[in-house]
């Protein structure tokens, strides 16, 4: 199990406090819970629970939901390591894990979207943080909202030394297209590529297996 020292103040310190979940943050809730709507699958493991926003939603919407995270004090239904899950293989129609991978080394990226794929039938949703600059233009029409984004990867720029991500997308060494290459490599399929509206840090993959690999 990996747990830093972040991971270990982090229950007391930012999951129940009103500036953790901002506005921003909600809108990545509310696109964890479109895009596992999307899917019409109702048979979830969701991987990193937080303060169980997302879970207690798609549970009280009639989802079969299974929480799973390294800190035993979020109560999640098991506790373990996601680079090797006690689960059988297909046991879950949807993995969902967001905002979780870029808190491992990296050299373990690879390692936990095979054990991802491993658990999942059919597809997985993740998110990863991109580290860019951005220029946003967001409207509503009538009952759309209407977003214009651009981005610029901030390759140029070494991950800093904290204790909360050891990687993220964007960074020097960590490029979009590595990372998409690693996501091919195992055996996924990009079926979409989202961003949250007022939060493109948080970018989504909707994941589907393609075959063993």
């Amino acid at each position: 199990m990996i747990r830093t020292k972040f991971h270990q103040k982090k229950f007391n310190t930012e999951y129940y406090k009103s500036d953790y979940d901002n506005f921003p943050r909600f809108s990545s809730y509310f696109t964890q819970i479109k895009l596992v709507k999307l899917l019409g699958k109702k048979n979830i493991l969701e991987i990193g629970v937080g303060n169980k926003t997302v879970s207690n939603y798609l549970k009280n919407n009639n989802f079969k939901v299974t929480t799973f995270d390294c800190d035993l004090r979020l109560k999640p239904d098991y506790v373990g390591d996601v680079r090797k899950m006690p689960f059988k293989d297909k046991s879950f129609d949807i993995v969902l894990c967001s905002q979780v991978l870029e808190h491992i080394p990296f050299k373990y990226f690879e390692t936990s979207l095979k054990e991802i794929k491993r658990v999942t039938k059919k597809y997985a949703v993740i998110s990863i943080p991109y580290s860019c600059i951005r220029f946003e233009i967001t409207a509503r029409l009538q009952d759309k909202i209407l977003d214009f984004l651009i981005i610029i990867p901030v390759f140029f720029l070494k991950m800093p030394n904290d204790l909360e991500h050891q990687w993220e997308m964007g960074r020097i060494g960590y490029s979009k297209r590595k990372i998409k290459k690693i996501i091919n490599k195992v055996g996924f399929k990009i079926k979409k590529e989202e961003h949250p509206i007022f939060n493109p840090y948080h970018h989504f993959f909707i994941l589907e297996v393609t075959g063993p690999k």
